[in-house]
């Protein structure tokens, strides 16, 4: 005697292998059609990336839509702005392999970070450095861009900031490693 369970088993089992069986006999006796259906089922459910747009906003991507949170965040937005632009610059060794912590390599470091801020860039006829008057650096309390300023006025993430950004002080550093070790702490 067969229980509830493998009666309700069994019901199931036999529509879909019925239904299976239906489908490859229509594929085998038809298969211009079943080819032709499947594209165009294929077109019709691809037809949405004709609308595909991605975003990478973040006021969009992670302030919820049409809330107090998006209202607000808006109008922060008129009333300070946001003219911050954060770029990173990777050093690498130019041997393969090499250790980019080498004490030259760093001096190089420093050197390359010295050029970039004493640049001037000039855009309609107006003078930029990277701090100072018409500064490009974003305001912060938390790292000196030039120790000579008495404060930190630009936002420099670095390990160069063991030496303050001093050629002179790295080059005259006995053990650089254990400086340059006491980053962060």
């Amino acid at each position: 005697m067969t229980s509830c369970t493998e009666k309700f088993g069994n019901k199931v089992e036999g529509f879909i292998s019925g239904n299976f069986n239906k489908l490859g006999k229509y594929t085998a006796l038809k298969p211009r059609r079943t080819i032709a259906c499947a594209i165009i089922l294929t077109a019709l459910c691809g037809a949405g990336f004709a609308r595909w747009s991605t975003e990478n906003r973040a006021d969009k991507l992670w302030v919820p839509q049409n809330t107090v949170a998006e209202a607000e965040t808006e109008d922060y937005q008129k009333l300070y702005g946001s003219s911050s632009r954060f770029n990173s610059i990777i050093i690498q060794a130019n041997i393969e392999k090499e250790n980019v912590l080498t004490k030259a390599i760093l001096e190089d470091a420093m050197k390359m970070h010295g050029q970039i801020e004493t640049s001037v860039a000039t855009v309609d006829d107006k003078d930029y450095t990277f701090a100072g008057t018409n500064s490009l650096c974003t305001a912060s309390g938390a790292s000196c861009a030039n120790i000579f300023d008495g404060v930190c006025k630009c936002l420099v993430l670095s390990i160069l900031k063991q030496w303050n950004y001093d050629l002179t002080t790295l080059q005259n550093d006995a053990d650089y490693m254990t400086t340059l070790n006491a980053y962060g702490s």
